[in-house]
């Protein structure tokens, strides 16, 4: 294949690279997020960003024990928390973006440890595997 195209393809002829990094650097915004319920339906943090398909509905999830009601809420900050990372690779800067990215990885954690307080690991690298004698396998949030 030849990439000659790419190899003389001049970005800067389009818009140099201070220009365009300065454009996020100093962005002085509000990032106009949804609740982290809602994000988690849409599959979208941003508001800005969201654009739904043709004139499908959200569908709503169906929530019928406290043990769900903690791994939903652990999927909506885990959500929230990855959106906010994509966002910042492109935005390292954007302080607002960078303080709901830390608040949202503080409040997974902690749902994290309470949620396998009570019902075991989640994982194999969870701390509280160290303390079942490797039964976390039994404890699979999607069985039983």
């Amino acid at each position: 294949m030849n990439y000659d195209f790419y190899d003389n393809f001049d970005m800067e002829s389009i818009m140099p690279f201070n220009e365009y990094s300065n454009s996020f650097d100093n962005q002085n915004n509000n990032l106009n997020l949804f609740d982290p319920y809602e994000g988690y339906l849409k599959g979208n943090a941003f508001k800005d960003e969201y654009k739904p398909y043709k004139n499908y509905k959200v569908a709503k999830i169906n929530i019928s024990s406290e043990k769900e009601e903690m791994l939903t809420k652990i999927g909506e900050d885990s959500f929230m928390m990855h959106d906010l990372n994509l966002y910042l690779d492109v935005n390292p800067n954007d302080t607002e973006a960078l303080n709901k990215f830390i608040m949202y990885r503080n409040k997974l954690n902690d749902e994290i440890m309470k949620y396998e307080r009570k019902y075991g690991p989640l994982g194999i690298k969870s701390e509280e595997s160290n303390n079942n004698n490797f039964n976390w396998v039994s404890n699979w949030p999607w069985g039983k």
